[in-house]
């Protein structure tokens, strides 16, 4: 049998034909909403996984004013504030800050502003933990006898104050962009930089 004349039996059946076309439409269409669902649903992931950072934000915000005004109702003519008054001005490192695989779901522009805000948190943490470093020296030396800790413990206090404003301010600004506002919090409001000496 002659190629022509195999042709030419081919399409006098045309079962084959209407069978091969129905599946090849049924294949792409399958391929095409398959697309559209994975497209929404990682849509679907990366929005509730914005909403849960934007709640977690605003309760670390709520955080930090309650640290602002415990830190600036110290007074050292009572004594030395408790450790824990101090310690409570880090952020826990179990946030949703710290989770990779949340930042992961999160859209670019998102992302940029998160990841900012966790190297700020990450900073403040640092920050509280050498002033609560500093403060057990200074209480030391004054049980001691020395009294440079009673003038220096009131500058680590404002410092401390100054650190959770600022990072308070940077979050604000993070959960802005995570609502839709187009700031770019590398450059928004860059702190003064404050140099502490030992």
């Amino acid at each position: 049998m002659d190629l022509q004349a195999l042709l030419k039996a081919l399409l006098q059946n045309a079962d084959w034909l209407h069978t091969a076309a129905t599946v090849a439409v049924a294949l792409v269409t399958f391929l095409i909403t398959r697309s559209i669902w994975l497209g929404v649903e990682r849509w679907m992931a990366g929005n509730y996984e914005r909403r849960v950072f934007i709640q977690e934000l605003e309760d670390i915000v709520e955080h930090l004013g309650a640290n602002i005004v415990v830190l600036s109702s110290i007074d050292l003519v009572n004594g030395y504030p408790s450790t824990m008054h101090l310690l409570k001005c880090k952020i826990p490192e179990g946030s949703m800050l710290f989770d990779l695989d949340s930042f992961r779901k999160l859209r670019p522009e998102h992302a940029s502003a998160v990841y900012h805000a966790k190297l700020m948190v990450r900073n403040a943490n640092i920050e509280a933990d050498t002033v609560v470093e500093r403060c057990m020296k200074l209480r030391g030396k004054a049980r001691h006898g020395g009294n440079a800790a009673i003038v220096e413990m009131p500058a680590f206090i404002q410092y401390l104050i100054s650190k959770q404003i600022t990072t308070r301010k940077l979050i604000e600004q993070c959960i802005g962009v995570l609502k839709g506002a187009r700031i770019d919090t590398r450059e928004e409001g860059i702190p003064p930089i404050t140099i502490v000496y030992e």
